[in-house]
């Protein structure tokens, strides 16, 4: 992430910092358009070896069929699925298709088609080893979904003989496949006739066991004989129950009579109020007592009548007692009885367990004699049962359920390559891979480019483009020519970007009381002294007295484009050797209101003698003569005459080459002069590549661009005219 201007330290008397917006698209096409023949490449080049590829390579024609291949029928299935208690099932269809699938293509089909059609004397096939792997790579089997189908494809450069080829291949995999089910059918009835052999004296030993232990035993039919001992197990259990209960109520009936007995409440026993005879005695005894009652009231105690009665009413109650006597001896009887119908109940269901008992014994060793019988039939009866299924579709099992369903046509137009895919595909690579590398290359480029860049990497404003000058390459880099654009070309490009930016200084709230402005760079080679000596020419065009003062003890440059000596100059009136005053130093550049001071011989010690108090006085004292001074120094990074002299200076502007001045190398080169407390003015983006980074500047340089070559190539058109208006005078004159 890109470090933001405000996140950075500012120096004293800095100006306001721009803050750049967000990354919008116009900069990704920005990017773009700027390596747009790197894009362009790395498309041309990737379409390029697509096409190579597509149309060196032979083409291949794709013949198709279809088979129907579907699991059914006899498999002649392993005796185990049929002795194991459990019906075969066939194979399931996912793993069924994919076996299938890998037979059509089977490396044995592959070389007996290879032998049919002498495959093996074809040149591209001569040296190689395995021939059948390495053929079969031209078939391609797919099933489709949800279906029984399979799609069978066969890729060879002749159509016709490729149709042939794949036609005979089927065709050997539906024989091969018939002629696999027949020998699996045949080798599992065989088998299976075995087996029979094998279980047919086994399940006559199981039966024969059987009969012998119910002939031993006497049974007829075991299963009959124990559920009849069951049901009269159950009804003798059910019998001593009954039994028991009666026992109970005897048992309860008799304890109470005994009860009512010793309480002598005899009378008030249910049974006894409930026995008729009883009642009848009872009802006899009321009417004597009632007899006796009224002839106590006529007669007297001694009358007969009253006699008779009371004999009576005796009679009754002893008759009464006698019949409560029968009835206990009733109950006692009835429970003796109960006695002894529960214990032989109890004999009956003790005998009867006794038989359960020997039967379950019995039941022991017939179960397993019975188990192997039913196993044994069971068995025999499924070995003749698929005995009988494999024999009835024996005779149609060659067909089975895989069958052609569509053959092979000759095809017309080639599968492969896929030409237009292909390179469509190659078209949006090579785009995408253009683009791709133009980003990377444009993430890894950390130079500076761009107000945008000069703003958000080092928090300075833009004061101008300086663009590009071919001409100044090589031995004519200081030539006067073209290092004096301002002066010698004032309707080039190169003077109206000064001019631009002498009004960015002089609009400048911190320009305004500014009189020494100095002019360095991070590094050398960056144009600092080119732009020190146009932007002097630019201001001396408004009319004000201009100094340009080359400070660059080390390098200097200012007399070479001025094409004069270097001495005497700024070193001699320093040190005081050479030159005594600032008028002998002084020299006029031909061009009204501009005047240099050359940098005069080499000090030993540059930053020290610009660091002396000599050189403060000097540039009050320039001060008073000039209204602006320019002083250019040497770079910032390389040695620190430049952070020296910024305390001297009122203001100072940075140079950046485009294209080429890091970002860090800048940065480290600004904190250095804000250490230094000096008064940044703004930054100069210098030998702006117009051709390769047009994109990333403003309209407004562009329009000085187009409004520059238009004005000069409509001279040119003109002088071109005025020509051939010439010559066609010439000729005429000629002819006449």
């Amino acid at each position: 992430m890109a470090e933001s201007a405000s996140d950075r330290p500012r120096a004293p008397g800095q100006p306001g910092q721009f803050h750049a917006p967000d990354t919008t698209l116009t900069d990704y096409l920005r990017v773009i358009s700027t390596r747009r023949w790197l894009v362009l490449s790395t498309f041309v080049v990737v379409v390029v070896l697509a096409g190579l590829y597509v149309f060196t390579r032979t083409p291949l024609y794709r013949s198709t069929a279809i088979l129907q291949i579907a699991p059914g029928g006899p498999t002649g299935a392993p005796f185990q699925g049929v002795t194991q208690n459990g019906s075969f099932a066939s194979v399931p269809r996912r793993d069924f298709l994919e076996t299938q699938v890998r037979l059509v293509a089977s490396e044995k089909l592959v070389a007996r088609t290879i032998e049919q059609f002498s495959l093996h004397k074809l040149p591209r096939y001569s040296k190689t080893r395995n021939l059948a792997s390495h053929f079969k790579h031209n078939f391609a089997v797919e099933p489709i979904r949800r279906t029984w189908l399979v799609e069978v494809s066969f890729y060879w450069p002749d159509a016709k003989l490729g149709a042939q080829i794949l036609d005979y291949q089927i065709e050997q995999y539906v024989k091969d496949y018939g002629d696999r089910r027949q020998e699996v059918a045949n080798r599992g009835l065989e088998n299976l006739r075995k087996d029979k052999d094998k279980e047919e004296p086994k399940l006559e030993e199981a039966r024969r066991k059987l009969l012998e232990f119910e002939q031993e035993h006497g049974i007829m039919s075991f299963e009959d004989k124990y559920n009849t001992i069951r049901d009269e197990l159950m009804e003798r259990l059910k019998a001593e129950g009954i039994a028991r209960q009666g026992l109970a109520e005897c048992a309860t009936r008799l304890a109470e009579i005994e009860k009512a007995l010793k309480a002598r409440e005899g009378g008030s026993l249910p049974d006894v109020l409930n026995n008729p005879l009883i009642r009848d005695y009872r009802n006899q005894m009321a009417v004597c007592e009632q007899g006796l009652r009224e002839g106590l009231k006529r007669f007297g105690e001694n009358h007969p009548e009253i006699k008779s009665h009371r004999a009576k009413l005796e009679s009754i109650k002893e008759n009464i007692q006698v019949e409560i006597g029968r009835i206990v001896q009733g109950v006692r009887t009835e429970h003796s009885a109960a006695k002894t119908l529960l214990s032989l109940r109890s004999g009956e269901m003790a005998a009867q367990k006794k038989a359960v008992m020997a039967l379950n014994r019995l039941k022991l060793e017939y179960d397993p004699l019975k188990r192997e019988l039913d196993a044994r039939d069971a068995t025999f009866k499924r070995v003749l049962a698929r005995i009988s299924e494999i024999e009835h579709v024996s005779a149609g099992v060659r067909e089975g359920t895989i069958r052609i369903e569509q053959h092979p046509k000759e095809e017309t137009k080639p599968a492969k390559p896929r030409r237009t895919l292909i390179l469509a595909l190659a078209s949006l690579m090579g785009l995408g891979l253009g683009v791709g590398l133009a980003f990377l290359l444009d993430c890894l480029d950390t130079t500076l480019k761009s107000k945008e860049h000069v703003s958000r990497h080092l928090g300075l404003n833009l004061l101008g483009y300086v663009p590009g000058v071919p001409e100044l390459v090589g031995a004519d880099r200081h030539h006067t020519r073209f290092a004096f654009a301002a002066a010698l070309h004032p309707r080039s490009a190169v003077a109206e970007a000064f001019r631009s930016i002498r009004t960015a200084l002089s609009f400048s709230v911190a320009a305004q009381e500014v009189r020494h402005i100095m002019v360095t760079s991070a590094s050398p080679s960056e144009g600092k002294t080119l732009v020190a000596v146009n932007v002097a020419a630019a201001i001396a065009q408004t009319g004000k007295k201009v100094l340009l003062v080359d400070a660059d003890m080390r390098k200097p440059a200012v007399h070479r484009i001025m094409e004069a000596d270097q001495t005497p100059g700024l070193t001699n009136l320093l040190v005081g050797e050479g030159a005594s005053s600032i008028e002998e130093v002084v020299r006029p550049t031909g061009m009204p209101n501009l005047f240099y001071i050359p940098s005069g011989p080499i000090p030993p010690n540059p930053a020290e003698l610009i660091g002396c108090e000599r050189m403060t006085d000097l540039l009050e004292q320039l001060t008073e003569t000039y209204d602006r001074v320019i002083i250019d120094t040497p770079p910032v990074i390389n040695v620190t005459d430049a952070a020296v002299l910024c305390n001297e200076a009122h203001g100072v502007v940075f140079v950046v080459r485009g294209f080429r001045t890091q970002r860090e190398v800048a940065r480290r080169a600004i904190e250095v002069l804000a250490q230094s407390n000096a008064q940044l003015l703004g930054c100069v983006l210098n030998n702006v590549d117009v051709p390769r980074g047009a994109h990333y500047y403003d309209s407004y340089y562009r329009y000085q661009q187009y409004y520059y070559y238009a004005e000069d190539g409509a001279k040119r058109k003109r002088t071109k005219r005025e020509r051939r208006r010439k010559d066609d005078t010439g000729s005429h004159k000629a002819t006449a």
